[in-house]
């Protein structure tokens, strides 16, 4: 595996037991600590991932070799992080399945499996991703009509519109643009798992 890789695998792997234990320590310290202090605890949380990370270094570079279950928890783990960053916009979460195609293609190239194989697991990968994001469309939906006036007005005011949206073009925005992007994953996660596992080839 060449270097690049291997940062590859640090930039998407690494950022897990920081944010995790940053996000550990916020919460948990609201139980016990002083308010103007939550964010120290936060601080140590992510020092003591960002430690971590440089003394299992070496498992990480592994992570091709990772059990799929484990994987799988850190693809829903940023699925989250993405759709809580911004605010429940689950365009965003598009580049989690792109990161994503992208490592499984240099994965599926490592682990030596022939063309015909790689279009079930490409396959297979996508069609996880799509559901996903399924998942987050509808987590977004919900937060969307829960107060639904709200929603008009950030519409009204994101793309500068001279009106109010109705209620039902936001249901229809919602459904037509869910679909949208649970077929734009299932797309984008096959294909950049094709092109990363097309790389290996050409290179060898």
């Amino acid at each position: 595996m060449s270097k690049l890789e291997s940062v590859f695998i640090g930039i998407i792997i690494g950022p897990v037991l920081p944010i995790l234990l940053f996000l550990a320590g916020w919460w948990t310290s609201f139980f016990f600590a002083a308010e103007r202090t939550i964010f120290l605890f936060s601080l140590v949380g992510f020092g003591i991932g960002c430690i971590t990370d440089i003394i299992v270094f070496e498992w990480i570079k592994k992570a091709y070799w990772w059990k799929q279950s484990v994987l799988v928890m850190i693809y829903l783990f940023y699925s989250a992080c993405f759709f809580g960053f911004f605010m429940g916009v689950p365009v965003f979460n598009l580049a989690v399945g792109a990161i994503a195609g992208i490592f499984m293609g240099r994965r599926f190239y490592h682990e030596g499996i022939d063309k015909e194989q790689l279009k079930k697991a490409s396959a297979s990968f996508a069609l996880f991703s799509a559901l996903v994001m399924v998942l987050v469309s509808i987590a977004s939906a919900y937060f969307a009509t829960r107060d639904i006036t709200d929603t008009a007005r950030n519409l009204k005011g994101m793309f500068r519109l001279q009106f109010l949206p109705t209620n039902q073009m936001i249901i229809a925005l919602i459904v037509v643009g869910g679909t949208g992007l649970v077929l734009s994953q299932y797309w984008i996660a096959k294909k950049l798992t094709h092109w990363a596992y097309g790389i290996g080839n050409k290179t060898a």
